[in-house]
Formats: structure tokens, C-alpha cells, sequence
């Protein structure tokens, strides 16, 4: 069994399977760069982070002026979270561990406290890296 499969019928993607095995270190991206979902997987080890950022609005989607909103979803380990205005005020730190779930809607950061996969789905199209994220 793989840790990735792929569901697909008369060319067209059904689903996409992540298995509790799945562990490739770094941020793996599981979907086409123009799906309105983006998913990928993150083995990340303790004391990596990401600063804080909000993900700017697609050119491809008319997301009224608003972020792309972001949810993560942790397997193992624990993770910092920063939960950040769009203008960069820090409003709350959450701690998430195994099970723990959080949907971003502005900008956020994140500390890895230990060796932590979790899956990240955003909204897509994906810009590309340089319109991705505006740092705060």
C-alpha cells in the first residue's frame, strides 16, 4: 500500500488518499497547482517555523478582497500556532496537538514544538510561490 493514492476514473481525479504512514519530511504538495483545494502533507522537526503571513486572494478567483483561508490538521507531534488580523496584530497563540484541528481565516504562524506532521488544505487556485503569502 502506498502512503499517497490517487483515485481516478476516465482521466479525472476522484479522491486522494493520505495514509497514516505517509511520512516525507518537508512540505509535500499532493494537488494540481489549479484545483480550488490545495493539500499537502508537512513532517516537519522541531524549532522549524513559518513566520507570520496571510495568503493573498487567487487573480484566478474573485475572493472578494478576503484571504485564502487555511485549515491544519494534526497526525503527530505538537505545533505553535499564531493567530494573527490581516494587519499582523497577534491576537492568540494555540498549542495543537494529535487529533487537534484549527481553520484560519486571516494571518497566521507556526512554531513546530517537536517533530509534527499535519495535513495543510487551502484554498486554491495556487498563485504560485511569489503571490502565495504576504508576510506581516
Amino acid at each position: 500500500m502506498r502512503a499517497v493514492e490517487y483515485v481516478e476514473r476516465d482521466g479525472r481525479l476522484l479522491a486522494i488518499v493520505v495514509r497514516a504512514d505517509f511520512d516525507e519530511r518537508g512540505t509535500v504538495p499532493l494537488t494540481d497547482e489549479s484545483l480550488p483545494l490545495q493539500m499537502s502533507v508537512m513532517v516537519k522537526e522541531e524549532g522549524e517555523d513559518s513566520p507570520a503571513h496571510v495568503h493573498v486572494p487567487s487573480v484566478a478567483v474573485d475572493q472578494g478582497g478576503r484571504y485564502r483561508h487555511e485549515m491544519l490538521h494534526v497526525v503527530e507531534g505538537r505545533v505553535d500556532v499564531g493567530v494573527y488580523t490581516g494587519d499582523g496584530t497577534l491576537v492568540e497563540r494555540v498549542v495543537l496537538g494529535p487529533g487537534d484541528t484549527v481553520l484560519l481565516f486571516e494571518g497566521h504562524s507556526t512554531v513546530f514544538l517537536e517533530r509534527t506532521r499535519l495535513v495543510e488544505i487551502k484554498e486554491g487556485p495556487y498563485p504560485g510561490p511569489e503571490r502565495d503569502k504576504r508576510w506581516l
